[in-house]
């Protein structure tokens, strides 16, 4: 069932680990202090510490509860002054929750002289289960105003935070956690259960001293020592297209994560694994994760042996709406905030019609069941019409319902979406396919940046 949350505006991401922090000011420049002449404070007396103070402390334990319990009652029938009825069966009408974000991270891989070289970006979407998507350096974002700016170039531009805020707009959901790992951190993960037998796809060579390439990872099952891990991950053959690398992050993921689940030691995955990297290792060490190249088209550039990656948009938001349940607008408002609502008693508090919702460029806030469970059709009601072709894209994905403004005001999310007879009915519209291998072809874009 969905944990409790509660609403915001803009549903920022939980900040599980961020990249910097810092403490409190510390207090300078403190001029003309004066010292005054105290008298002694009297003692309390002795009863207080034997009786009234223990007295104190019940009644704070006993008040704790109740604080909760009325904070939670307050996230439950406020909804910006407009009061729910608290319905705590989940099968009664008018039974509503607030969802959690889906977990995602961004794993930042680095060279030896700390550079970005790939990111790979986990999910959590459900008990057991998630997905690792493996995302080029020189994958485009189009910047209004500005123009493509290649992820590396934000890196340039603007270090982790920037390259973080360009995968967002790329994907269209917010990471809630970014860690980078180089490789010493790679050894040291690895180690507990190294080294790790991968079946490596392609020979990997590098150029010697000489300037002879030699190959340092032959084709086929090799044995990767922990400190090796960096190197495999980072290196990239001489004019090799670099989505032929992450297919050997697929291979090194898919062989770390078995010889995790394989293991039965407790500090098979070090550090903390109720958090960070820690947490959705463990959670993705089994036979439930799916692995994505980012779907993109391949963009040489003329002159170069480089090349960019142009997203395939309809098949990114597909992705995100298989992995990320439950995303969040990156940046905050990009996507519509959505009130899925049963309005049959048969939908589930609406979870059927949640990964078509965010297809469509949704972010489910509350689910729940409507006010009755007479509804024949299919309700999408909005306020600000100056949204309405996002709303209209919402109804497209359902591919039932009618649209419906009202004048009224205040509420916490964009959109109710009360799903009737007519969805139960409609056969199913099913998320749509994304090619396990990119799409290949097109044209190099004006690029901003280096």
């Amino acid at each position: 069932m969905t944990d409790l949350a509660p609403p915001t505006a803009d549903r920022p991401a939980p900040d599980e680990q961020s990249v910097a922090s810092g403490g409190g000011p510390a207090a300078e420049g403190v001029d003309d202090v004066v010292v005054r002449e105290q008298t002694p404070r009297r003692r309390r007396p002795g009863w207080f510490w034997r009786f009234g103070f223990p007295v104190v402390m019940v009644l704070l334990t006993i008040g704790i509860p109740v604080l909760v319990y009325a904070g939670r009652r307050i996230i439950l029938e406020s909804n910006d002054g407009r009061l729910l009825t608290e319905i705590t069966d989940p099968s009664q009408p008018g039974w509503e929750a607030i969802t959690e974000p889906t977990p995602t991270l961004l794993l930042v891989q680095t060279d030896e002289a700390g550079t970005p070289s790939s990111l790979t970006v986990l999910t959590l979407s459900g008990e057991g289960s998630g997905g690792a998507v493996f995302v080029p350096m020189t994958t485009v974002l189009e910047v209004p105003g500005v123009g493509a700016v290649p992820l590396d170039a934000a890196y340039e531009y603007g270090g982790i935070e920037a390259l973080q805020k360009a995968v967002e707009g790329v994907l269209g959901t917010g990471m809630q956690t970014t860690v980078v790992v180089g490789p010493a951190e790679w050894a040291d993960l690895v180690e507990p259960v190294g080294p790790l037998t991968v079946d490596n796809p392609d020979d990997v060579a590098v150029p010697g001293a000489d300037g002879v390439e030699r190959v340092v990872f032959p084709k086929g099952e090799i044995t990767l020592a922990p400190d090796e891990v960096g190197t495999y991950l980072a290196t990239r053959n001489s004019g090799e297209n670099d989505l032929n690398r992450l297919v050997r992050h697929q291979a090194f993921w898919e062989s770390w994560l078995a010889a995790i689940a394989a293991s039965d030691d407790p500090a098979a995955v070090p550090g903390e694994t109720d958090s960070g990297l820690g947490r959705f290792v463990t959670t993705l060490a089994g036979d439930r994760t799916s692995y994505y190249p980012l779907p993109v088209q391949t963009a040489p550039i003329p002159g170069s042996t480089e090349s960019l990656y142009l997203p395939v948009t309809d098949q990114v938001e597909s992705l995100v709406a298989r992995l990320v349940p439950f995303p969040i607008g990156a940046p905050p408002g990009a996507r519509l905030r959505v009130r899925v609502l049963d309005g049959t008693g048969q939908l589930d508090h609406g979870l059927d019609a949640t990964p078509l919702l965010v297809e469509g460029g949704g972010q489910i806030d509350q689910i729940g069941n409507a006010t009755t469970f007479d509804f024949t059709t299919t309700q999408i009601v909005y306020n600000d019409e100056s949204r309405r072709a996002e709303v209209d894209r919402l109804a497209e994905a359902l591919g039932v319902g009618e649209v419906l403004r009202t004048e009224e005001t205040g509420d916490v999310v964009d959109v109710t979406v009360i799903l009737g007879a007519d969805f139960v009915a409609a056969p199913r519209p099913e998320v749509g396919t994304v090619e396990t291998l990119p799409v290949q072809g097109g044209s190099a874009p004006a690029v901003t940046g280096g």
